[in-house]
Parts: C-alpha cells; structure tokens; sequence
C-alpha cells in the first residue's frame, strides 16, 4: 500500500462519521452534513458508501484491509437530516470477517452494504494482471480542469476535458 497518497482536501469531512451515542458502539452518524450535486436534493451514493466504509472499518481489527464491498441503494437519501449506519458483524474467522452495514434516514433503510475483509498478512491467491501495459496518454499542455460541487476546496469532483494522443507526441 503506497503511504505517500496525499489524501484530497475536504473530503475527510465530507466521509467522517462518529459514534451516535456512547452507550452503542455499533451506529455511527455522519459528522457533517450530507453532500449532493447541484439541482438534486438526494444525497450523493458515494458519500453513503465512504461513510458507511469509514463506520465499518472503525469496527474491524487493524490487522484487516477491505476486499470487497457490496452495496444497493434502497431510498432516496435527504440532504439535511443525519444517516445513522448500524454496524453488525456476520461472520470473524482466522482470515477473514464480514460485516453488514445498514445506512437509515426517518428510521427507514436507504442503503445496505456488505463489507468483506481480508488478514492483511493472507495471501492473496491469484492477481489479475493486464497482458497489454495501458498506453500512456499525453494531455495536451493547455488543459485546464473543470471542476464541479461544492466542496471545502472548490469541489469534491476534478476532470479534465482534453484531447490526447496515445503514446509519446510526436516531434515537429
């Protein structure tokens, strides 16, 4: 796991969650308030599915990196009233542990995850590794990007729209 990844302003704050209350240890709650895109007032998916990743893996051991994640979307979330994620564990063995995550608004499921986990230690079995390395794709010098949301910095979304070629430019 690469240690140097500078994580991305403002979305820490965008993704944290806390405990509830201190009697459970069990539901978490969005620290601050939910984030959606312009125009919609239904909360953004990925927002749900990185708190409820946050609340999980404040539950699991240390000692387990995340496999897999599954995730379905019942509801409609609204901007403006808190998430509360009920944490269970399914399933603690040697290697691996399973946890449900179910995220409710208005005492109503609005999403369900299901998060599987690894020893960080096990092995890992089969990778899956490309045949072809991807090409590199050269940007042109005068892109800028675009940026949309509203974020702690100017947005919690970047892209670039641009032309590039595959490969090295070619000289003139």
């Amino acid at each position: 796991m690469d240690t140097n990844i500078q994580a991305i302003p403002g979305l820490e704050k965008a993704f944290a969650v806390r405990p509830a209350s201190d009697d459970n240890d069990d539901i978490f709650t969005n620290v601050n308030p939910l984030w959606c895109p312009l125009g919609l007032n239904a909360v953004f998916g990925g927002v749900l599915m990185s708190q409820a990743l946050n609340a999980v893996m404040q539950r699991a051991s240390p000692s387990f990196v995340v496999h897999s994640m599954h995730c379905q979307f019942i509801k409609a979330t609204r901007v403006g009233t808190p998430v509360f994620y009920h944490v269970s564990r399914v399933s603690q063995g040697k290697a691996s542990s399973v946890y449900t995550i179910s995220a409710r608004q208005y005492d109503h499921d609005v999403f369900i995850a299901t998060v599987s986990f690894r020893r960080a230690s096990a092995p890992v079995g089969n990778v899956l590794k490309h045949a072809v390395p991807k090409p590199e794709l050269v940007f042109d010098d005068e892109t800028q990007p675009h940026r949309y949301g509203e974020g702690t910095a100017r947005s919690l979304f970047e892209f670039k729209m641009a032309t590039a070629t595959i490969g090295k430019p070619e000289k003139r």
